[in-house]
Order: C-alpha cells, then sequence, then structure tokens
C-alpha cells in the first residue's frame, strides 16, 4: 500500500497497515529524530536495559563504516566487548529516576521536565530529543514487540548496522521505552539498495541478516500477531557517522489485533495479559488517526468486561 494511500485509509486502528509509509510527518526545515515505528507482539520479559554506547565513545563504530573487508565473528566478538563497557549519561539519568512501575505517561512526564522536546509522532509511539539533541526516547504506551527490537539492536551492535541502543526498559501496563541515537531519513534508492542486500546478503551485510532473521523467527514462535519482515524503505536511516542503519523490522498484524479486541475480545484477553495491553487504546495514532475517544472508550469496556469475564 502506498503512503498516500496508507494516508488515506479510515482513521482506525483496525485498517492500520504497515508498509511503504512513513510515521511520522516532519515539518518543511525540521530536524527529524528517529521516527517510531509501527510494531508487535511480545515475549513476557521483566524490564531490563541495554546499554550500548555514548555517543562521545564511537570512534570504534564509525571505523565500521570504512572497513573493506567483512566484519568477522571475532570482530564482533572484541567490538561488542568494547560497546558494553561505556553508557550514555541522557540514558543513565533517565533510567535512574523511573520507577520500576513507571508507565509511558510517567516517562514523557520525567523528560520533559528534563528538558527533552518532542521530535516525532507515529501510529504507536512518540519520540522526544535529548537537551542537546544527540539522544531519541521513544515511548509507547503499549509495544509488545519491544523486546525483539531492543534485541535486534544489542544483539546486532557491533555491525554498526543498527541504531546505537542506550537503554531500553518494558513500562508498567504494556508500554515500551527505547533511548536511541538521533537519525535522520535517507533517500529511497538508497533504502532500497540496503534492503536488497539485506534479502540476498553479501559477506558485509551477513552478519545482520542472521540476526534479523534468528530474532524474527522467535517472534513469530512466541507473538500471537506477528507480521513478516517489514520491508518499508523509511525502516532504513542514517547515523550521525553517515552510515545506513536498519530500524524495526519488525512489526504486528495490527488489523487483526484491533479486529480481535474489537469482535471477539474474550479471545484477546486470554492470549494477551490485562499488565501487558493496559493501554493498547492509548497509542498516538498521529499518522492513521483520529481516533475518537468515544471509541477508545468502548473498546476499553469492552476489554474490561471480558477481563471480568471467568474464561
Amino acid at each position: 500500500m502506498s503512503g498516500r494511500a496508507a494516508r488515506q485509509a479510515v482513521a482506525d486502528p483496525r485498517n492500520q497497515t504497515h508498509q511503504n509509509r512513513p510515521l511520522v510527518d516532519f515539518p518543511e526545515g525540521s530536524t527529524p529524530c528517529l521516527a517510531p515505528r509501527e510494531v508487535g507482539l511480545p515475549r513476557d520479559d521483566p524490564p531490563h536495559q541495554h546499554k550500548v554506547a555514548t555517543l562521545a565513545t564511537l570512534a570504534t563504530l564509525a571505523t565500521l563504516a570504512t572497513l573493506a573487508t567483512p566484519v568477522t565473528p571475532a570482530t564482533l566478538t572484541t567490538l561488542t566487548a568494547t560497546i558494553d563497557a561505556v553508557t550514555d549519561p541522557h540514558a543513565d539519568a533517565v533510567t535512574a529516576e523511573l520507577d520500576p512501575q513507571a508507565t509511558h505517561l510517567d516517562v514523557e512526564r520525567l523528560l520533559l521536565v528534563a528538558g527533552w522536546t518532542p521530535c516525532g509522532a507515529g501510529d504507536w509511539a512518540i519520540a522526544l530529543a535529548s537537551p542537546d539533541g544527540d539522544v531519541v526516547a521513544r515511548i509507547s504506551p503499549f509495544d509488545p514487540v519491544g523486546p525483539y527490537t531492543a534485541r535486534l539492536y544489542d544483539e546486532a551492535a557491533a555491525t554498526g548496522l543498527v541504531p546505537l541502543l542506550f537503554a531500553h526498559r518494558r513500562l508498567a501496563g504494556g508500554g515500551d521505552l527505547q533511548l536511541l541515537e538521533r537519525l535522520t531519513p535517507v533517500g529511497e534508492p538508497e533504502a532500497f539498495a540496503f534492503l536488497a542486500r539485506l534479502a540476498d546478503p553479501d559477506p558485509g551485510i551477513a552478519a545482520l541478516a542472521d540476526i534479523v532473521a534468528s530474532v524474527h523467527a522467535d517472534a513469530v514462535r512466541e507473538l500471537p500477531w506477528c507480521g513478516p519482515l517489514d520491508s518499508n524503505p523509511s525502516n532504513i536511516m542514517r547515523n550521525r557517522h553517515g552510515r545506513l542503519v536498519l530500524t524495526d523490522p519488525y512489526y504486528a498484524d495490527g488489523p487483526n489485533l484491533y479486529a480481535t479486541a474489537e469482535q471477539d475480545p474474550a479471545r484477546l484477553v486470554t492470549l494477551i495479559p490485562e499488565e501487558q495491553r493496559r493501554f493498547m487504546t492509548e497509542i498516538p495514532l498521529a499518522e492513521s488517526g483520529p481516533w475518537s475517544t468515544m471509541d477508545r472508550l468502548a473498546l476499553q469496556e469492552k476489554l474490561r468486561r471480558a477481563d471480568a469475564t471467568p474464561s
């Protein structure tokens, strides 16, 4: 479905599609940040963090952009040890302040008070930029696939072909927080060329392709609504060193997920525990919306009744 057609779709999460459309439209002249992406459903991991690197210590990864030879397993092991040894002060400050039961609303309030500023919004998440603009917080009320995306960024960090993930936290009620390096969009020709290499990997991208496939296989096995790998060109972005990186290749079958919530709420509440979907009606829908307050409340009531009905 084309970007134009997607924007003309009915403003209802059951009608959301994912292919070939950006989830954030940036005003002319603005500086884009990492765009929040459409996402899917997770396994039940506890809150955790992935510390990767500080922007001030990226010389090792930046060197990867000029390597003429493939990244070998031995190189990956060495780089991973180097990366895991450092952190980012913004990530440390945010995660240190967060209560274990913090929700997406708590995180947003905390960051705004600390001087972070809105820099993007999509159907499933909003994004805030750190005061110096180097780090972006992706905050979602309902993002069960977050652990899979974070795992990809963690396991593939040493390839230099995914965004730097400074921290990841699961939030109370099914939300997700990712603190990442700031990225900028690339043109479609470059993006499609990268995706073509990923689909038929050469030695320079094979390590990433293997990790993408491995994590996706787990997601398909463990999640009730998991889509195929996303070939959206807007998933390819550029980091501050000019290197192309892959973002958010995993997503949920949003139309079926929300259709099930509307038409068979008993099935949905059986498959997704309440603590993992408490805020599923609070996704921003900045691209496909608006989603009326009345309709959101009606779905909340259906799910509440389903939760209250003995199985």
